[in-house]
């Protein structure tokens, strides 16, 4: 548990195991697999505003304000 997770209740939510290869892959600097593995994780859970943020995240890193955007 970090240290800003005990103000911040949704980042205390497990992350699904559809998130995780994304995750791996934005932590090593490949934002175009890990947007790959978070649309994969979208449409098996369309509703998962974790893989959604992420993704926004990693196209914010490559420069595509717009899609950060629609995705944040």
């Amino acid at each position: 548990t970090s240290f800003f997770s005990s103000f911040f209740p949704s980042s205390n939510k497990k992350k699904s195991q559809n998130e995780e290869p994304g995750e791996l892959l934005k932590l090593q600097g490949d934002f175009h697999g890990a947007i790959e593995d978070f649309n994969v994780a979208l449409r098996l859970e369309p509703q998962n505003t974790m893989a959604l943020s992420s993704r926004g995240d990693c196209k914010r890193m490559l420069d595509d304000c717009d899609g950060a955007m629609a995705d944040l």
